[in-house]
């Protein structure tokens, strides 16, 4: 998987909770996540914090197993499409 299938990821993750009523944490988790992800996106070379991205992720997919299903799938997804990329 390359970097435009993980942005179609992000793109789908964001509307899938766009209605979504998230509490503050999780809220807080997904901007960090979304500012951690972008240099993948824009083709960037990643820094060291290829690891607080991807607990970020985890953290978000634990998150919304509680809260929202269909967004913890996707995340599940991202979280594979980086490591497939060496994330």
């Amino acid at each position: 998987m390359n970097n435009t299938n993980i942005k179609a990821l992000v793109e789908e993750l964001t509307t899938a909770i766009s209605e979504s009523d998230l509490d503050d944490d999780t809220r807080q988790l997904l901007r960090k996540f979304e500012n951690d992800i972008e240099p993948v996106l824009t083709g960037q070379s990643v820094s060291d914090s290829n690891n607080s991205m991807m607990d970020t992720a985890m953290a978000l997919e634990i998150s919304f197993a509680r809260q929202h299903p269909t967004a913890e799938g996707i995340v599940r997804q991202i979280i594979t499409a980086l490591g497939n990329i060496g994330i």
